[in-house]
């Protein structure tokens, strides 16, 4: 039994394999599962597979296997549109595409977007050919970081992208994905037929850049590389096809030098390629088109006409929109349209919840954030009224202590006060007695009794002084930060000031007139440097 009749799950894997193992690009060089060999020595007829590959599509929606779905829808599309049924190939490979980027499977998306990419090359939809192939390309690229694919599959990817960037006449792109294949191609064991399709990618920047003779010198070489394979090996029959492109482009070259008895050979060479894959369906449209052309330019208007109404039959049959084998396909790509509107608006409005719900949490936690922030404030508030509170009573505490402490000391500086006035006026009496002793009475008692008093005078200060010290602690060492060069009679004179003696009474405490105590104020108001405006008293009480 044929190994395509084997109704088995691992039919579609083993299919899958050969294609990615086989597939080679052709002239537009893309990958084909009908250049399988053992599907062209087996005989199998494409109405064949597709039945079989159809009932095995049925069979995994029942079984609702994704994977082997987006496989097979692949498969169907490559052999639709190697068949010309192009708009059974969009419908294939629009529902691959839809399915393979809800598996989130790189490879199933990659050849997703690569299948559709050759289609949307095909009918020369630029912009989404590229979209796609590059999509393609960085999934390929994911698959080959994690070892999923080998070096020839990207190599393949690669070159797509060398063939959208040829098509849309980008030269530095075309020139860089050139270089990149031929790079890998020298590093990898890439097929050497590779190098063939290069020279003809080349030769296309040279005509772009009107350098016709380098042109025609790569073309020449690559047809003596490509006729030289034996027609009956397995390279020749995959890769012949390619001959249609060189000889058309070769034909090209000579009507662009003017040439166009040789440019109708080529253009018949290229006309008589057979289509294995059915790559060259559009592309031998433009080969008619440009025959026409050259014909009319060597006056065969016959001719020209003729193969004028051939590129007019193709355009009308595959691109025409009133023609009926065109009807599905843009009913499909309008569909595919609407689906990927309908799915970017659905992925928009799921971007739009999951924001509308991180804001929802944002703003909760904002909530949240500023409640415990309230509850912190409140807090700290609560504990700095406390502290308030408590400082404000230990303040009044203190202050009440103070005044206190004030009072006690301003009514022991009062007693002291009253207490040194009675002994000065004790003393002034004895001083009265003492000199109507020395004045009336001169005899020895007389004497010894005046030395009695003046010793018991003498001691007045100390008595004064030693209580004084007692009632104000640091009073003097304050004075002396102040003004470090006070003498003792300075000291002196600042305690009495303090106590609030008059200058009478300062003058008898300390034994001179009532004249230099105003001189020793004047003085000490010097050392201390106060104003004119402060009183001495005030400023010393202050302390």
């Amino acid at each position: 039994m044929l190994l395509l009749r084997l109704r088995s799950k691992y039919t579609v894997l083993i299919l899958t394999l050969y294609t990615l193992s086989l597939g080679l690009l052709h002239g537009q060089q893309f990958n084909h599962f009908l250049e399988d060999p053992l599907i062209k020595h087996n005989n199998i007829s494409s109405e064949e597979l597709m039945a079989e590959l159809s009932s095995q599509l049925e069979e995994s929606i029942r079984d609702n296997d994704s994977i082997a779905i987006v496989q097979l829808q692949i498969l169907l599309s490559n052999i639709s549109r190697a068949n010309l049924k192009y708009g059974k190939a969009f419908d294939y490979a629009g529902e691959a595409l839809f399915l393979a980027e809800e598996t989130n499977n790189d490879l199933l998306i990659a050849k997703a977007n690569e299948e559709y990419g050759i289609l949307c090359y095909l009918f020369k939809q630029d912009k989404q050919t590229g979209d796609l192939f590059k999509k393609a390309h960085q999934a390929y690229l994911n698959c080959y970081l994690n070892n999923e694919i080998t070096i020839d599959i990207l190599h393949r990817s690669y070159y797509n992208l060398l063939l959208y960037y040829q098509n849309i006449r980008d030269k530095d792109n075309t020139q860089a994905y050139i270089d990149t294949c031929s790079a890998i191609a020298d590093t990898a064991d890439i097929a050497p037929i590779y190098s063939t399709f290069l020279k003809e990618k080349k030769s296309s920047i040279y005509n772009w850049e009107k350098n016709f003779a380098a042109s025609g010198k790569l073309l020449s070489k690559a047809i003596d590389e490509l006729e030289q394979l034996k027609k009956d090996s397995h390279a020749a029959y995959k890769n012949n096809d390619f001959l249609t492109v060189l000889y058309a482009g070769m034909a090209i070259y000579h009507s662009n030098v003017k040439d166009f008895n040789n440019a109708q050979t080529y253009f018949k060479k290229a006309l008589a390629q057979k289509d294995v894959f059915g790559e060259y369906t559009f592309y031998k449209e433009y080969i008619y088109r440009r025959y026409a052309w050259s014909l009319y330019k060597n006056g065969d208007y016959k001719e020209s006409y003729l193969n004028s109404e051939r590129s007019r039959k193709i355009l009308d049959n595959y691109l025409n929109p009133r023609s009926k084998s065109t009807q599905g396909f843009i009913s499909l790509k309008n569909r595919y349209t609407e689906e990927l509107r309908l799915k970017n608006n659905e992925l928009h409005v799921q971007q739009l919840e999951l924001a509308m719900s991180k804001q929802r949490m944002l703003v909760l936690q904002i909530i949240f954030i500023v409640f415990i922030a309230l509850i912190i404030v409140a807090y700290l508030v609560i504990l700095s009224k406390k502290r308030y509170h408590r400082y404000q009573k230990e303040k009044q505490l203190n202050e009440k202590k103070h005044k206190q402490s004030q009072d006690e000391l301003e009514h022991k500086n009062k007693e002291l006060t009253t207490s040194i006035l009675q002994l000065v006026e004790k003393e002034e009496i004895i001083k009265r007695l003492s000199n109507e002793l020395k004045e009336n009475v001169n005899t020895p008692q007389t004497k010894v009794l005046l030395k009695s008093i003046e010793k018991q005078s003498g001691n007045l200060w100390d008595a004064f002084n030693s209580r004084f010290v007692e009632q104000n602690e640091s009073f003097y060492e304050k004075l002396k930060l102040k003004a470090p060069n006070l003498s003792p009679n300075d000291l002196k004179l600042c305690a009495l000031l303090k106590l609030n003696f008059s200058g009478k009474e300062m003058a008898y405490l300390l034994g001179i007139s009532h004249g230099s105590v105003n001189v020793a104020c004047h003085r000490l108001r010097k050392k201390l440097d106060i104003d004119k405006e402060v009183r001495l008293s005030s400023y010393i009480n202050s302390l």
